[in-house]
């Protein structure tokens, strides 16, 4: 999945309750499909993107999946951590916001404050 994150569309909404700025981004998954996902700027000009999940080859358990970076340079990240580089993980994960969102914190992307 060749996944790049459009930084020049990102919208602030406000402050999540931990007083962190949050906001949406276009997201292109590739093979046409352009995405509207929760992100927060990360301290290096790029985004962290919430709806990912990612899945080991070996088990179907879905893992909430931490997406980040700029244009086509992502950090991905997820489950245990296996820095054996006999996986590649950004191979490994998919868009589907629905099971993310029941994976982690959905309050985390609530406005409550400007």
């Amino acid at each position: 999945m060749a996944i790049t994150i459009l930084n020049d569309t990102y919208t602030a909404s406000g402050k999540n309750k931990y007083g962190y700025e949050i906001g949406t981004i276009r997201v292109d998954l590739g093979r046409g499909q352009v995405v509207t996902a929760n992100a927060k700027p990360d301290s290096n000009g790029g985004h962290y993107i919430d709806g990912f999940v990612g899945r080991y080859v070996t088990s179907a358990k879905p893992w909430r999946a931490s997406v980040s970076g700029q244009g086509s340079a992502l950090y991905v990240s997820f489950g245990r951590d296996d820095r054996s580089g006999r996986f590649n993980k950004a191979d490994a994960i998919r868009w589907e916001p629905e099971l993310a969102a029941s994976l982690g914190n959905p309050e985390y992307w609530i406005v409550t404050g400007a």
